[in-house]
């Protein structure tokens, strides 16, 4: 089983809050069924995802992203 990193309380928190019921904590990933999102700390996005290789990766995956702060424990934005 993998280990949790230090945000993992903070995203579920945040998606909580958002709405979401988490359903499985872990889930267990089967691509079929579900929609995955990749939850990214807002300090992250900014230096790292601005890169045109990374927006191209993301991009022609279709990943979407949650991207969130750290300091407020909050949402910021839903990419799709």
């Amino acid at each position: 089983m993998p280990a949790r990193d230090a945000f993992h309380a903070l995203v579920r928190s945040v998606l909580e809050r958002e709405g979401w019921t988490v359903t499985h904590d872990p889930y267990h990933i089967d691509l079929g069924f579900r929609r995955l999102y990749l939850a990214i700390p807002s300090e992250i996005h900014r230096r790292f995802f601005k890169y045109p290789f990374i927006q191209t990766v993301i991009q022609r995956n279709q990943i979407p992203l949650i991207i969130y702060t750290t300091a407020t424990q909050e949402g910021l934005q839903w990419i799709h």
